[in-house]
């Protein structure tokens, strides 16, 4: 709930915040990867303070090179 109001309150609107309960980066890894694979997802943008997490999402999907893809770390001040 914290992030969905932190991305509300920035002004984008329609995203999907998916909290996963597991600090494990592959663990992130592997829901998206779910995403694109199971339901074929072609679009993915990922944003994450963790920079394991940004770098766990990086590795997997590049064995998905015709999914696009923006993934970002962010730094809160």
């Amino acid at each position: 709930r914290p992030v969905h109001e932190f991305i509300n309150d920035l002004g984008i609107r329609n995203v999907e915040v998916i909290a996963l309960g597991d600090n494990n980066p592959e663990k992130k890894a592997d829901w998206i990867e779910a995403k694109v694979k199971d339901e074929g997802y072609d679009d993915v943008f990922f944003v994450d303070d963790s920079l394991k997490n940004v770098d766990a999402v990086r590795r997997r999907l590049k064995s998905y090179p015709n999914v696009k893809q923006k993934i970002q770390h962010i730094k809160h001040s």
